[in-house]
């Protein structure tokens, strides 16, 4: 053992103490800061309500404050090394001595018997010997800094657990909310239930204040229910309420206010639900008394009770929880005191949105509402014109997704039903209506896929179209969803025209010899087919009047009779026919039908026109006699009779050679006079100057 070994121990202690403090310092320093930043983030997040990225940039800066105060206040404390010798030189300059305690400690080590005299090291280690022991060899501790930082540290301290002690609920939201959570700082008023559509989305045993991701069918309206309790009024009244709503996209958003249910509105509510459940027992209806209607009335204020009616195995469950709505009706609870429900909705519903509940100086998190698309179609018809007229038809297809088409009758009218938003379809079903009432049809899926839908070709309605029909067409698709509206339609009959022809004489002469021979010419035409043409003949004949016979009905009394041409003999005599006393009756007339075209002639081939030279010797003819030619045609309609058309008649009036020169002269005058008129306006006479 050394004579300096007390001292040096004293020296190392105090190197250890030193060491020490500087790592409590700098430990001090770190920890003040992290408290303080911890202390700012929660008043900026307390004041702001900082969203979660907002959290995180924030808490990134109270990391960086927190390296940046290690850095400078804590690093040079830690990277300070200190030896005996810095201790004993510390020593001398708190204690005012001389560097005798240095020269001590070097010469008491190995090395000393090369640096010169040893009685003279050994005097001053005997001397340090002695006066050690009245050294305060800690008065260079240095705590100065040390307690200021502890000071700081615990008044930092004492503001956090102040705090925490004070509010709690804060201090837990805080801590949640430093870990990236949705927790909320406790409010005044508090936002206990949310509901959409009757379905429980938040619930007080949530400890989340975010309401649960929900799918509503696209079109549906959104009713929104929320039970607040804590402060409900101000000094202004009911606390106001309102929900935010942002479309997916971020594009739009919209805001709806929330409306409170005053104590009667709630009463009604449950009342309206009595009515309907004591409706439904009275029609001995179970399934009645568990309607969405009935839920969307009670889940707020009674589920239980609706869950009893859910669960219901008989009426007579039904009506014990029919008793328990009556008694909560007779006295409501005392709760509807301490909490109120608003409500609002939402009718277009036509895309994802992100909603946010605010009440008062509560909030909820955003959340989302998926849109289930309804099912979405179009309708294929596609007609099939009857056989005769089919390649006509195909000249004029039917353009797709059509509703209402014009067919002809006994036409075959093929019905589709394509989905247009990849969701497949569960059934499809065709209402009909007709003058003879309505009938319901299945479509049947094309394959497995439930993508594509059809009407059976044998249906006996739309297979031979007979008569006008309206329709509409439901669809339900695997969500169980239907189409926002049913598809209608109607067919309609389109008549199919009546032939046309036209018949003229080669000639404009209308008088005829009893042997005449006449060449006429004809045509006929028609929308899809002539299957015959006819000649019509009437022939009208005229007999001796008896002279004692006042009732008998003369020719120029006849319907239609036209005087014939007076006759003459060769040598210009007046004929039997010229004479007053022996008047003309027509007789009953005959009727003669010749065949000119006895085969069909399609569309396509039409007009069809001929020339015919009629025959009339073998009708012995004679003069005053009378025939009225009429073009008879018949349409092609397949199977089905065809349509008859009878043309305007020529009248012919039989005469002899006189008669027919008088025809022929009136047609020269008739000539003649047209023809000086188209002269004169050629030119120009008679005109008014």
């Amino acid at each position: 053992m050394t004579k300096l070994q007390t001292l040096r121990s004293r020296l190392l202690l105090l190197r250890n103490l030193r060491s020490s403090m500087r790592w409590l310092s700098a430990l001090a320093a770190v920890a003040t800061t992290v408290i303080v930043a911890l202390l700012a983030i929660f008043a900026i997040d307390y004041l702001c309500e900082l969203y979660v990225a907002q959290r995180v940039v924030l808490l990134v800066v109270g990391v960086l404050l927190s390296l940046v105060a290690f850095r400078y206040l804590a690093w040079p404390l830690l990277t300070v090394r200190e030896s005996t010798t810095d201790m004993a030189l510390l020593v001398e300059r708190s204690n005012k001595i001389d560097s005798d305690l240095v020269a001590a400690l070097q010469f008491e080590g190995p090395q000393a018997a090369r640096w010169g005299s040893t009685q003279l090291s050994g005097a001053v280690v005997d001397y340090m010997a002695q006066v050690s022991p009245g050294l305060h060899v800690f008065d260079g501790l240095g705590a100065q800094q040390l307690v200021g930082r502890l000071m700081a540290l615990v008044v930092a301290g004492a503001v956090a657990f102040g705090l925490i002690a004070w509010m709690p609920g804060h201090a837990s939201a805080f801590w949640q909310r430093m870990l990236l959570g949705d927790a909320h700082y406790p409010t005044a008023t508090q936002i206990a239930r949310v509901q959409i559509n009757g379905r429980v989305l938040l619930s007080p045993d949530d400890a989340r204040h975010q309401p649960q991701r929900m799918v509503s069918p696209q079109a549906r309206p959104l009713a929104f229910g929320v039970l607040c309790t804590g402060v409900l009024e101000n000094r202004r009244g009911p606390v106001p309420g309102k929900i935010r709503l942002q479309a997916e996209s971020g594009a739009q958003s919209a805001a709806i206010d929330l409306e409170r249910l005053t104590a009667e509105d709630r009463l009604a509510q449950l009342t309206s639900a009595r009515d309907l459940v004591a409706a439904a027992i009275a029609d001995r209806n179970l399934a009645g008394a568990a309607s969405p209607e009935i839920y969307d009335l009670l889940s707020g204020d009674a589920p239980d009770t609706y869950e009893a009616l859910a669960s219901a195995e008989n009426l007579q469950a039904v009506q014990a929880s029919l008793e328990k709505l009556d008694r909560q009706i007779a006295s409501p609870p005392d709760a509807w005191k301490k909490n109120a429900w608003y409500r609002a909705r939402w009718d277009r519903f036509t895309a994802p949105i992100a909603y946010q509940i605010l009440v008062g100086d509560a909030w909820t998190e955003w959340a989302d509402i998926d849109m289930i698309p309804l099912p979405s179609v179009e309708l294929r018809l596609s007609p099939v014109a009857p056989e005769y007229a089919r390649q006509a038809e195909m000249k004029h297809p039917t353009a797709a997704n059509v509703r209402q088409i014009s067919v002809l009758e006994g036409s075959q009218v093929g019905v589709a039903v394509l989905v247009t938003n990849d969701k497949p379809l569960a059934s499809v079903e065709l209402l009909a209506e007709t003058a003879a009432g309505e009938q319901r049809f299945p479509l049947e899926s094309k394959d497995d896929s439930g993508m594509e839908w059809f009407l059976p070709p044998d249906n006996p309605l739309f297979s031979n179209v007979r008569s006008e029909v309206r329709f509409q067409i439901t669809a339900t698709d695997s969500d169980e969803l239907h189409l926002e509206r049913p598809v209608e339609g109607s067919i309609r009959l389109r008549s199919d025209r009546s032939p046309s022809g036209q018949l003229a004489m080669a000639n404009q002469n209308r008088v005829l010899l009893p042997q005449g021979r006449p060449l006429l010419a004809y045509s006929a035409s028609d929308d899809y087919g002539v299957s015959q043409i006819g000649l019509e003949v009437q022939i009208e004949r005229a007999r001796p009047l008896d002279p004692v016979d006042d009732t008998a009905t003369t020719e120029s009394e006849t319907p239609d009779a036209k005087p014939a041409a007076p006759a003459t003999s060769d040598d210009g005599s007046a004929s039997a026919a010229d004479d007053p006393a022996q008047s003309v009756q027509v007789a009953a007339p005959e009727q003669k039908s010749i065949v000119l075209l006895d085969k069909t002639v399609m569309a396509g081939e039409l007009p069809f026109s001929g020339r015919f030279r009629l025959e009339t010797s073998a009708w012995n003819l004679s003069p005053g006699d009378r025939l009225k030619l009429s073009l008879k045609v018949v349409d092609y309609r397949g199977d089905r009779p065809g349509e008859t058309w009878l043309g305007e008649p020529i009248v012919l009036d039989i005469t002899d050679l006189s008669g027919v020169r008088a025809g022929l002269t009136e047609l020269d005058e008739a000539f003649e006079k047209r023809s000086n008129e188209l002269l004169e306006i050629e030119l120009g006479i008679g005109e008014s100057p």
